[in-house]
């Protein structure tokens, strides 16, 4: 009865370590499927975050290209304004020369005109028409309709000149006005280039932190998938430990409840062989990494205790 209590408290306390060792896998198999939850979760999030960046960096590469066009385009125009304003200062300046010549020739007309009528005046004072005045007046009208083509040349002149600076001012005006337009674009721009690369920023950082996870997700995973082999070998070999146990103490129990009789060592059942020990040269090397199952020689075996002659020895490797 004490063997057979002892028996059902070893095999409880085999079966309780088993029970522990199975809510341990099965605790350890429900954190894996976490991680899988997990790591599928992250996985598709850093998805999304890569098609976002790709698509931003698509978004700031078309804004940069925009913007060194805006830039051509600003070259060229501001290169156009400058030959417009020199054009336009050149234009002014000769404005003013002429300006100031036909006020010039306009004087000189009102000049000989006063003296064409003072000398007129003159004549009919005296009643007289000598050679020199005579001489004198056709001067003064020959210079008089001289000094009046000049200045119908020169108002021609300056009304060309009149028209070419309304066109190069309203020329400039609208470089002026384009030139702040595309300034104004390329600013705008450069903003938003600014704000798509720093979402691109924030968004590699994202990525990194994502991949970081993953990493740190997979070598927690790798741990526990080690956890749960070296769980099951446990298993497997406690079981195997409980198995044994249970047959030998089965076995013993079956022993004790039929006790065998005693056999002597000496009758016709044994005769010890006659032997002699070899001390001539060995022929063969000791074997490494056998153990000995059964030795040469007379033993007795423990459950029948029955005496027995091996005339061989016998090895497991």
């Amino acid at each position: 009865m004490i063997r057979t209590a002892v028996i059902m408290l070893m095999l409880i306390s085999t079966f309780a370590i088993a029970k522990d060792i199975e809510t341990e896998i099965s605790q350890t198999s429900k954190t894996l499927k976490n991680f899988d939850r997990n790591y599928a979760s992250i996985n598709s999030k850093m998805a999304k975050t890569a098609k976002s960046i790709l698509k931003k960096k698509r978004t700031v590469l078309k804004q940069r290209k925009k913007i060194n066009a805006l830039e051509d385009q600003l070259k060229s125009k501001a290169k156009t304004l400058t030959t417009s304003r020199e054009a336009l200062r050149s234009l002014t300046d000769e404005q003013e020369t002429l300006n100031r010549r036909q006020q010039q020739l306009r004087n000189d007309l009102s000049e000989l005109m006063a003296r064409v009528v003072s000398l007129a005046m003159v004549q009919e004072d005296n009643n007289t028409l000598s050679p020199d005045a005579i001489m004198s007046e056709e001067i003064f009208k020959e210079l008089g309709n001289h000094t009046r083509k000049q200045i119908q040349s020169m108002s021609a002149e300056l009304r060309s000149n009149t028209n070419n600076l309304h066109r190069l001012t309203g020329k400039t005006a609208k470089l002026k006005t384009e030139i702040s337009a595309i300034e104004h674009e390329k600013e705008k721009l450069e903003k938003e280039k600014h704000s798509n690369e720093k979402a691109l920023k924030d968004l590699q950082h994202k990525k990194n932190r994502y991949k970081r996870e993953i990493k740190a997700l997979l070598s927690q995973k790798n741990e526990l998938k080690k956890t749960l082999e070296n769980l099951h070998i446990i298993q497997e070999s406690e079981t195997q430990k409980a198995q044994a146990k249970a047959e030998q103490k089965r076995t013993e129990a079956l022993l004790a409840s039929k006790p065998l009789p005693k056999v002597k060592s000496v009758g016709s059942s044994y005769h010890k062989a006659r032997t002699r020990r070899y001390r001539g040269k060995k022929t063969i090397a000791p074997l490494n990494g056998y153990t000995v199952l059964k030795r040469y020689g007379t033993y007795t075996d423990p459950i029948y205790r029955i005496k027995i002659f091996n005339e061989s020895v016998s090895l497991k490797p």
